[in-house]
């Protein structure tokens, strides 16, 4: 959701919220530590209206933020802690990170990208400490692997697919597992999905041995 049309959501949302009520719409915010407000008075103002949703409708904000080189050297740092940001800055609702797409401005972003040793010392953290945020991002992550490489899952017509539309020529796909790559990322991508992969099954041996 936009941070700055919020009232005129507000609006439409009043009126789904008088006809069918708002279990019927799924509300993301999405939120970063950096580059996406223009100055500091935006990203108070986000933050302002993710609360103001919350408190006008009792509804749990999803707040979206990238995972980036950025926000996991702020937590080394000790400036950045998840359940924090989450009681102190959005209380009621509750962060999600995102894996981290190419940017197609055609800048640079030294800190965008992660790298694999921090991305899992972060991902552990993550585990040990923020446990829904961490089942969050490895579902996120393997539900958009999959939208990525189906183009089109219709779940009424489970036949209906369409192969993906490759936007600006940075995508591949990658014919032994048949998911989206990106050139530019490709390396990372790669060890990535195959470091998620071993989470979850890690995830599943754990719970299945627990019951």
């Amino acid at each position: 959701m936009d941070y700055t049309t919020l009232h005129f959501y507000t609006k439409l949302i009043d009126k789904i919220v008088n006809e069918v009520g708002l279990k019927a719409i799924d509300v993301n915010f999405s939120y970063d530590l950096k580059y996406r407000f223009k100055s500091e008075e935006d990203r108070l103002k986000c933050l302002k209206n993710i609360n103001d949703f919350h408190s006008r409708y009792d509804y749990n904000v999803g707040v979206q933020m990238i995972m980036t080189q950025y926000v996991i050297n702020e937590w080394k740092a000790g400036r950045f802690d998840v359940n924090k940001f989450m009681e102190e800055e959005i209380p009621g609702n509750y962060l999600t990170f995102l894996y981290p797409h190419p940017v197609r401005t055609g800048k640079k972003l030294d800190d965008f990208n992660f790298n694999r040793n921090d991305f899992l010392d972060f991902i552990q953290y993550l585990k040990d400490e923020c446990y829904n945020v961490y089942l969050s991002f490895l579902h996120s992550t393997k539900n958009s692997g999959t939208f990525k490489y189906t183009g089109l899952q219709n779940r009424i017509h489970p036949s209906v697919n369409a192969q993906p539309v490759l936007s600006d020529g940075k995508e591949i796909i990658n014919q032994e597992c048949g998911h989206l790559s990106y050139i530019n990322v490709i390396a990372i991508v790669m060890i990535v999905s195959y470091d998620l992969k071993n989470l979850m099954r890690k995830y599943i041996y754990e719970k299945t041995n627990a019951i």
